[in-house]
C-alpha cells in the first residue's frame, strides 16, 4: 500500500512537472511575441514622428511631457525665442526646444533654448529630438 501511494505521488510530481514546463515554455513564446509586438509598434511610433511638422512635432513633446505628470503648454507658434513648452512640476520650471530633424542637432539649438531659459524665467533648458546631437552640441550642452 505504501508502495501504490509513493508511486502516486511520483506520478502527480512528474505530471505537475510536465504541466510547468509546457507552461513555461508557453510564457516564453507569449513573452516573444509580446516584444516582437512591442518592437513592431515602437518602429511605427518612430516612423510616424518623423512625418511630423514642426508645429505637430511640438504639441507631440508637449503630449508626451503631459503624459509623465508635468504641466506644459506649447509657446506661440512665431518668435518664441527659443523655447517651444514651458512644463513646470514640482516647483522646477523647463523651457523646451523641439527639433524634429533628420540630420544630428547642432549647437545653435542649444544657444537659443539657453538664451530661451533667461527670457522665460525657467531653471532647466531642454532641447527635444527625434535625432541626435553634433559632438559639438553635446559639448556646449
Amino acid at each position: 500500500m505504501l508502495e501504490n501511494k509513493k508511486k502516486d505521488l511520483t506520478e502527480k510530481v512528474s505530471t505537475l512537472t510536465d504541466e510547468l514546463d509546457n507552461k513555461t515554455k508557453i510564457k516564453k513564446d507569449l513573452d516573444i511575441q509580446l516584444i516582437k509586438r512591442e518592437n513592431f509598434f515602437i518602429e511605427t511610433e518612430l516612423k510616424y514622428i518623423d512625418t511630423l511638422s514642426g508645429l505637430e512635432f511640438e504639441q507631440y513633446c508637449c503630449d508626451l511631457i503631459q503624459k509623465a505628470g508635468y504641466t506644459a503648454t506649447v509657446t506661440k507658434a512665431t518668435q518664441d525665442s527659443g523655447g517651444d513648452i514651458i512644463a513646470y512640476k514640482d516647483d522646477t520650471s523647463y523651457i523646451i526646444q523641439c527639433k524634429n530633424y533628420s540630420e544630428p542637432v547642432g549647437n545653435k539649438a542649444i544657444q537659443e533654448v539657453y538664451t530661451a531659459k533667461g527670457i522665460y524665467n525657467c531653471s532647466n533648458a531642454i532641447v527635444m529630438t527625434n535625432s541626435e546631437f553634433t559632438a559639438q552640441a553635446k559639448k556646449e550642452a
